[in-house]
């Protein structure tokens, strides 16, 4: 039987381009402890070198590098091996990233009097704020195209109340667990890195550019081969008597080739390519 008494825990793992912990992130998370609302249970860096060496640091170790580590942590160990390894297969070479076990504490209350009373907990959700924003700034545009327009009222308009409160829109709305678990899919996984995203980019972006390579390559042989078509079916033979003059023949083919891109036969491009071969 259990006998532990932790809230919700939470493991943030927040990565940096560097092989150090910025003094500002360690200045704010010890703002939030000191609030009382989160207890820090578990806490290691991990980085990666310039030569993509793997280390993990705890906390016994860090020295003074991080102010952070003056906190006491009740539950040292909890982020196992494989949490970590989970954060280093996400980090680029010269990085670094801070991993943080969180206890919700406000939230042992509340866990308290649900398992008093018999309650479970039917849902638990972390939506990432990118997420929470995304579908609050959908909602409002909503709103407010949903609002009839209308002049503005000659006198201030009254609270609202039961007559002319908006109702609350919900139904045909994105969920908020949706969109978390959709921007997760788009961005890898859950716990993906900004390298990885970046990896992501490159790639598509390699396959971009071949693909316009392929098609440019494409057109080219089109272009060609089209040329090649007219100079052969408009090619007519001097006649034997009497012999027409090499450049008279030219100037009737560059003149027939003129009909035809005027009559639309011919693009612009099959058209100049057609000419340039008549005249090289």
């Amino acid at each position: 039987m259990a006998t532990s008494t932790f809230g919700p825990v939470e493991i943030v793992a927040v990565a940096f381009p560097t092989d150090r912990i910025p003094a500002g992130v360690q200045a704010s998370v010890l703002e939030v402890l000191a609030e009382g609302t989160v207890t820090l249970l578990d806490l290691a860096v991990v980085r990666r070198s310039d030569a993509g060496d793997v280390e993990v640091i705890e906390v016994t170790d860090l020295g003074d590098e991080l102010e952070i580590t003056d906190v006491e942590l009740t539950g040292a160990g909890l982020a196992g091996e494989e949490d970590l390894d989970a954060v280093a297969a996400g980090l680029a070479p010269g990085t670094s990233a801070l991993v943080l076990v969180l206890e919700h504490t406000w939230a042992r209350g509340v866990i308290a009097a649900t398992s008093a009373a018999d309650g479970v907990v039917l849902l638990s959700e972390r939506i990432p704020a990118e997420v929470v924003n995304e579908v609050a700034d959908l909602a409002l545009v909503e709103d407010r195209a949903a609002r009839p327009s209308r002049r503005p009222p000659p006198h201030p308009t009254p609270p609202p109340n039961e007559e002319n409160q908006m109702p609350i829109r919900r139904f045909g709305r994105p969920g908020l667990i949706g969109t978390a678990a959709r921007t997760a899919v788009i961005a890898g996984t859950a716990s993906a890195t900004a390298g990885a995203v970046q990896r992501r980019q490159a790639s598509r972006a390699q396959q971009s550019w071949e693909a316009q390579q392929a098609e440019a390559a494409q057109e080219q042989a089109r272009i060609e081969a089209a040329a090649q078509q007219a100079a052969a079916q408009y090619a007519q033979p001097a006649p034997a008597a009497p012999a027409a003059a090499p450049q008279d023949d030219l100037l009737g083919q560059l003149e027939r080739l003129g009909q035809l891109h005027a009559s639309g036969v011919l693009s612009d491009a099959e058209f100049a390519a057609a000419k340039a071969k008549l005249l090289g």
